[in-house]
């Protein structure tokens, strides 16, 4: 269950070979022995303490009405600096400790709507301006891999470093700039872009161009195949 995809818990689920709420006890559990105890990780910032319950009613509505996406039941780690209504969001920072926000991010709302069970919030680089894993509200992130080695930054809690592609922005304490419409950025651009496809911008006809694909850069691996396939899904079709 350590290394399982989101797939393989689901027929594990399936098969009744464990539920959504065990698997949720399965991982704070580890929390317990690894995060708190043992090596001390300091990854972990805050649990939702309606995590089991919440697990407990999405295995109720799974044999009751089915799967609502394929995250039904998923517990999802979230980075500190991403709002969710029912967990304090300081972005590491000890001064907005216990401060809740109005509304869920955009993607914490497209999570719950899929069912996803929103698990616990992880510590980081305060504000996201590092790349050490240290916060003031969390303290220093060690390395699960290698506890002499940097465990990286901003997202040193979850052994990510930030993802440079998100579904939206709102709700989300970060430095770079995304498409997101309840995002006061995005609002003020509204009417100001025009609607003209992107080869009207170009100085030239590209007709009969090379274009080159950078495959090295491409990450390799099984979980890396379902965003490679669709770049070149799109390769294929330009």
């Amino acid at each position: 269950m350590l290394t399982a995809s989101v797939s393989e818990i689901q027929k594990a689920v399936a098969a009744g070979a464990v539920s959504y709420e065990r698997i949720v006890q399965l991982y704070l559990n580890r929390i317990e022995a690894y995060d708190k105890n043992g090596p001390h990780l300091n990854a972990v910032i805050q649990i939702n303490p309606r995590a089991l319950e919440m697990a407990w009613s999405l295995d109720q509505e799974r044999r009751t009405n089915g799967l609502r996406s394929p995250l039904h039941g998923i517990p999802v780690a979230v980075k500190d600096n991403i709002d969710v209504v029912d967990m304090p969001s300081a972005g590491g920072n000890l001064a907005f400790s216990g401060t809740y926000p109005a509304m869920d991010a955009t993607v914490i709302r497209k999570l719950r709507d899929a069912g996803a069970i929103i698990f616990l919030k992880t510590n980081m680089d305060e504000l996201a301006l590092g790349s050490q894993g240290l916060s003031s509200l969390g303290g220093q992130i060690l390395n699960p891999y290698d506890l002499k080695r940097n465990p990286g930054g901003s997202s040193g809690g979850s052994s990510r470093r930030p993802c440079e592609v998100r579904c939206g922005c709102s709700g989300s304490i970060d430095m770079a700039e995304r498409f997101d419409p309840d995002d006061l950025m995005t609002v003020e651009s509204l009417g100001k872009l025009e609607k003209r496809p992107y080869p009207e911008y170009l100085d030239q006809d590209l007709t009969g161009s090379r274009i080159g694909v950078l495959r090295d850069l491409f990450r390799k691996g099984r979980e890396f195949e379902p965003a490679n396939k669709v770049i070149d899904r799109e390769i294929t079709l330009t």
